[in-house]
């Protein structure tokens, strides 16, 4: 009786982590900007179990940052994003989940001038699946610009990368080389930075929003990692 109580409690534990390894997942990217600039964050689904339909309820601090733009890549049909007076927020809903993987939305917001250097979380409220929060990092100086010539280009990106090896002599801090806010710096910082520099869409890093164009994103001209 013992051994199959062992056996039954194996399977039990073995369905459940196949379970739980199975879960859709949402994760928000984050990035870094200084005050009165814009900056994207990008929404990524992975393990899409076959979703019927998604709603994220965005939440972050409306003091700090402004929002901007709403792109949809097109991953999941059915669009239907912007402001809800049920969740006193701004919503994305899909209402054809579809089973695909991969960067589901952009969102651009304006960093504000009651913004402070530090992290601001940005994360989302939903009952489809489980949500991993990022951040928007306000930086006193360029985020990225760590050769400080004043440019955001791709030496920044190389010394990044040879920082994140090990064996860069440029200097490189976590406030001018964590792009993204994870509290590290490495490869996927200088891709970020490399990105923006080859003007990537969804990869804004401190642009002026006074002079930013609307963005029409389609499906086609989306550049997945």
């Amino acid at each position: 009786m013992k051994k199959l109580f062992c056996i039954i409690a194996a399977i039990v534990l073995v369905f459940g982590m196949t379970v739980s390894a199975e879960e859709s997942k949402v994760t928000v990217i984050g990035m870094s900007a200084t005050v009165g600039k814009l900056v994207d964050l990008r929404i990524s689904l992975a393990g899409n179990t076959g979703l019927d339909s998604l709603t994220l309820d965005l939440k972050y601090d409306s003091s700090a940052l402004l929002m901007y733009e709403i792109c949809d890549t097109g991953l999941l049909k059915g669009a239907h994003h912007g402001y809800n007076e049920e969740a006193e927020g701004f919503r994305l809903c899909w209402t054809e989940g579809g089973s695909a993987d991969g960067t589901i939305a952009i969102i651009t917001f304006m960093v504000t001038g009651n913004a402070e250097a530090g992290s601001y979380v940005v994360t989302a409220l939903s009952e489809d699946v489980s949500v991993i929060e990022g951040f928007v990092k306000v930086c006193e100086d360029t985020p990225g610009d760590v050769t400080g010539d004043g440019v955001l280009d791709t030496e920044d990106a190389e010394a990044i990368s040879e920082y994140a090896a090990g064996w860069s002599e440029t200097e490189v801090t976590l406030d001018s080389g964590d792009i993204n806010g994870d509290g590290k710096v490495n490869l996927l910082d200088a891709i970020i930075v490399a990105r923006n520099a080859a003007g990537k869409v969804g990869y804004i890093i401190d642009e002026e929003w006074e002079k930013a164009e609307d963005t029409n994103l389609t499906e086609h001209d989306y550049d997945e990692e």
